[in-house]
């Protein structure tokens, strides 16, 4: 019973954040220009002339990156500006506002505890987004989300839906440059992210 109750609580904040509740919402949403971003992130990354983006070209945007097959809708190995920008015109299409995610953090097979995650838009989605931070709790789970200043009192936590990269960093341990100032690490926030089946990143110290 008490799983069952966590669940539809859950439910209820995900239906609230995607903007069905019938209460007015005070959050200024970002607006993405669509079109701008993707072909800002074919400039940032093309780097043989084709007007698309490779896989290994894609590794310029983590985020890109790791989203690269559900971007290419084509499945032709090669990211261009319609498909980004439809992926994109579809966050809008789905009427999303303010997405709650949660995933876990481990370095070497253990917890990160007391990381500290920050979210930070990709360069081409503009200057519109906030970024978003958490810290790792002791089991490894993180839900980073953008400042509360941002948000409303029906809606406390979440992100605005788009591309990042993550910066971890931790106050006692080393973490490598390719998961911070180097990062190879990032995701996509959208209306579809699934909440219930968390995503884990698995860090090397090595």
């Amino acid at each position: 019973m008490v799983g069952e109750a966590r669940r539809l609580a859950w439910t209820a904040a995900l239906v609230a954040a995607a903007g069905c509740s019938t209460e007015p919402s005070k959050i200024d949403i970002p607006v993405i220009d669509a079109s701008a971003a993707a072909s800002d992130a074919v400039s940032l990354a093309d780097k043989n002339g084709d007007a698309g983006i490779s896989k290994d070209e894609a590794q310029v945007a983590p985020s890109l990156n790791a989203e690269f097959d559900k971007y290419d809708a084509d499945k032709d190995g090669k990211l261009v500006a319609d498909e980004i920008k439809a992926r994109i015109d579809s966050w809008t299409a789905q009427g999303a506002k303010v997405v709650p995610i949660s995933f876990y953090v481990k370095m070497d097979g253990r917890p990160l505890a007391g990381a500290k995650v920050v979210l930070e838009p990709e360069p081409f989605m503009g200057d519109v987004l906030a970024s978003a931070e958490s810290m790792v709790s002791a089991s490894g789970a993180c839900g980073p989300t953008v400042p509360k200043e941002l948000l409303s009192k029906e809606i406390t936590v979440g992100m605005f839906c788009g591309l990042y990269r993550m910066n971890i960093t931790h106050p006692e341990k080393s973490i490598p440059a390719k998961y911070n100032e180097q990062t190879e690490l990032g995701l996509e926030v959208a209306p579809d992210y699934d909440f219930f089946n968390r995503k884990t990143f698995e860090l090397s110290s090595k």
